[in-house]
């Protein structure tokens, strides 16, 4: 392309237009950047609580641990696409969790004076158990998303399966490679004499000053810890249900699609001038905001693989590529307001009326909303061109998988008269709810037609029935095969038929003649007669009923496909009780939003009951593991308190986000807990309150580590750092912030619970008379 385009006439230039590799591209870049910076961000935050040797030791992990992956994805045959560098993109916090609680313990025996063979060998093996337990939980959450049903299972497949392969080639690296880094990089530079000092004072001070007063109080105020924390509930369902809405795959490619619509007959000369009018219009978008454009005449086509592709004449469509919305001062709405407004008059009478309504009533229920004034006047020489197009519809493109529009109503039926007049009952009340434009309905004028009628009173005189009539007719002008010829290699049909001339003219038909029962030929003419109407474009089924369906765009940055479908609901209500026979229901985005929302559900109860058995086998325990899973419910006030600052709608991905976060919340609580029960073990009769104070200090700071290392993986993608891609914000959003507030929960909540838990435990083992493990041992 280099070599050529130097070559073009002036005015002429090459451009990759409809190509997946330039978001391919950006995605790798923005992989690459994020990773980089990620990259840096962990292993400075390292640096800071174990020093360099140990923490380039520990970020050696994640080149070792993606390497592997890739190996193992190119023997899976998984690809390097869009989806699968999305799981790498969040999986890079996640690597170093299980490395930093090995290396966080080899480096608490070396400073207590192990020489660097006995740190590695006593740092690694006593904590085998609980870091083999934090990565399957955290596969277990992630598991089930690997079957989920339809089309978004198939869509999110490689996610899991990719975060999958890369915390189990962590697994490895931690546990079998990094402790004989870890002494050899010691060894070396300490000479075998095992001191390693430097934990940074400020953490000391936090750790005296800060976090172990605040353990205690709340060791010995347990039910006013429980208040606050039933109230931040409160406060985060509220701000959930007040401000909270979800969208299944908000637009996250710049790109929208002009599709226009003409009366049947229309010629590609003057579609095209339809698309002209379009162009300039687009064209007036601001510089920074337009990055190029297609049009082409003859078809509407979301992609080549498009099942709903139409063809003909009177369509075309337009794809217009914008800047990347960091690079925008405005939404791509805005954009598409903006053009609504300068093609408008395009539009038929109604259409028009529909849009000026549509409009009118927006600006009433929202004072403060700014629509661009509509440009009522045609531009110069496109005067013919108002009023005269059927629909036109600006639709912009989703990131994840092919679903429905955002408002679609399924009406099914016998009669296609009747669902016609249905239709239009709910396309009036369409126009009445807010944000809502570009309704239509998919039953599109055919083109005109001679329909023969049957002279039934004749047919039954004359003996010849309607089949004998349509024979005939179909031999006037599709012809009748009189014999064949046999070949060697093929059998060649002889077609009787009438000349071309005489097969293009409707009155060669009343010149066939058809034999009755007494063999009397009976002209045609005399037992049918034609009418002249308009055809049908297509006619869909739906489980062996007509379907017509009503659909519509949104104004997203005002309202949601769930939002709209409730307030059409609600004015909507007892129409189609009107006609008996009929159903009406919604499909498009609302019924995708439902089965994905309901697959993901069942993803979150497998993962969470796997997680549960885990744990319970880990720790011999049924009460313990519910301890460790309080964090997963409070982590989600940290994703709310997240979406509602960052002004976010809730989407599939984010869900998704949240189901894994629910893997990683417990893996701090899993050490925690299995560090209180080795200390309870060796000290039985130290009090529960200072088991937990003992554990909790202990383990700090591998729980601020894992949770920064995670959180500052994950940063750069939330806020695009190192490239934005706002397809895969809301991910990393809600596992950032979840993932930030149920530490916070974990270091204060987990000991809490675990002096009640264990409390209660021991009571009830007293009462039953039920040995413990050194007991039942012995």
């Amino acid at each position: 392309v280099a070599r050529y385009q130097d070559t073009m006439p002036e005015g002429i230039r090459i451009e990759f237009v409809n190509d997946v590799s330039y978001f391919v591209n950006r995605r790798l870049g923005v992989l690459g950047s994020n990773a980089t910076v990620g990259l840096v961000m962990v292993v400075g935050s390292l640096f800071f609580f174990m020093g360099w040797r140990t923490s380039l030791m520990v970020a050696l992990g994640i080149p070792i641990s993606v390497g592997i992956a890739f190996i193992v994805m190119s023997a899976l045959g998984v690809t390097l696409n869009l989806i699968s560098m999305f799981g790498l993109i969040i999986v890079i916090g996640i690597l170093v969790d299980d490395a930093i609680i090995v290396s966080e313990n080899f480096y608490r025996y070396l400073e207590e004076g192990y020489s660097p063979f006995e740190a590695a060998r006593k740092g690694t093996s006593e904590v085998v158990a609980p870091v083999t337990a934090t990565i399957v939980t955290t596969v277990a959450a992630f598991g089930p998303l690997m079957f989920m049903t339809g089309i978004f299972g198939k869509f999110v497949f490689t996610i899991p399966l990719v975060i999958i392969i890369a915390l189990l080639a962590s697994l490895f690296e931690c546990l079998v490679i990094l402790p004989s880094h870890l002494y050899d990089m010691n060894r070396i530079s300490t000479g075998g004499a095992g001191e390693m000092k430097g934990e940074s004072g400020w953490f000391n001070r936090f750790r005296k000053n800060y976090y172990e007063p605040s353990l205690q109080f709340a060791l010995h105020n347990k039910w006013m810890v429980g208040a606050a924390l039933a109230v931040l509930v409160t406060i985060a369902g509220s701000i959930q249900a007040i401000f909270g809405n979800f969208v299944l795959f908000p637009s996250a490619i710049e790109t929208f699609h002009v599709k226009l619509t003409a009366e049947p007959g229309t010629t590609l000369a003057q579609m095209n001038r339809y698309t002209e009018v379009v162009e300039r219009s687009v064209e007036k978008l601001p510089k920074e905001e337009l990055d190029t454009y297609t049009t082409r005449v003859g078809i509407i086509q979301q992609n080549p693989n498009d099942p709903f592709t139409r063809r003909g004449n009177q369509y075309a469509q337009l794809l217009v590529y914008l800047t990347p919305e960091s690079h925008r001062e405005r939404s791509a709405q805005a954009a598409i307001d903006d053009m609504r407004a300068a093609t408008y008059w395009m539009l038929g009478k109604e259409a028009q009326k529909r849009l000026l309504e549509q409009r009118k009533q927006m600006e009433e229920n929202d004072d403060e909303l700014q629509l661009p004034d509509l440009q009522s006047q045609p531009l110069s020489g496109y005067e013919d061109l108002a009023g005269t197009l059927t629909s036109l519809d600006m639709e912009k493109l989703k990131g994840g998988p092919p679903v429905g529009k955002p408002v679609a109503i399924e009406l099914t039926g016998d009669s296609l008269e009747k669902l016609e007049e249905i239709a239009g009952r709910y396309k009036e009340v369409l126009t009445k709810v807010p944000f809502v434009m570009d309704i239509e309905d998919s039953n599109e004028p055919g083109k005109m037609e001679e329909r023969i009628k049957f002279n039934e009173k004749i047919l039954a005189q004359t003996g010849i029935n309607a089949s004998s009539v349509a024979l005939a007719v179909n031999a006037t002008f599709d012809g009748v095969v009189a014999t064949s010829v046999r070949r060697p290699d093929e059998e060649v049909d002889i077609r009787v038929m009438l000349d071309e001339p005489y097969r293009e003219q409707l009155e060669s038909l009343y010149t066939a003649k058809v034999p009755n029962m007494t063999g009397n030929q009976i002209p045609v003419r005399k037992l049918i007669y034609t009418v002249r109407e308009r055809g049908v474009n297509s006619i869909s089924h739906l489980d062996g009923d007509r379907l017509v369906q009503v659909t519509a765009n949104i104004n997203e940055d005002e309202t949601t496909a769930v939002e709209a479908a409730s307030e059409f609901q609600k004015l909507a209500k007892g129409i189609i009780d009107e006609y008996p026979g009929y159903s009406m229901a919604l499909g498009g985005e609302n019924e995708d939003t439902a089965e994905s929302m309901a697959s993901l559900g069942k993803a979150f109860a497998v993962g969470i009951v796997i997680i549960f058995m885990i744990l319970a086998s880990l720790f011999r325990s049924v009460l313990q593991p519910l301890v460790i899973l309080t964090a997963v419910p409070f982590s989600l006030i940290g994703v709310i308190l997240a979406f509602a600052i960052h002004g976010e709608p809730f989407s599939f991905l984010a869900m998704m986000g949240i189901i894994g976060l629910s893997g990683v919340v417990v893996n701090d609580s899993i050490v925690l807990i299995d560090f209180a029960n080795s200390i309870h073990r060796e000290n039985p009769d130290l009090p529960l309150e200072k088991v937990a104070m003992e554990a909790g200090s202990m383990r700090l700071r591998a729980v601020f580590l894992t949770t920064i290392t995670t959180v500052l993986g994950l940063l750069p993608t939330a806020y695009g750092i190192g490239g934005e891609d706002p397809f895969i914000v809301p991910m990393a959003l809600s596992f950032a912030w979840g993932l930030m507030f149920s530490t916070g929960v974990t270091l204060i909540l987990v000991p809490v619970l675990y002096t009640i838990i264990t409390r209660w435990s021991l009571q009830l083992r007293r009462l039953f008379h039920v040995p413990d493990r050194e007991e039942e041992s012995a």
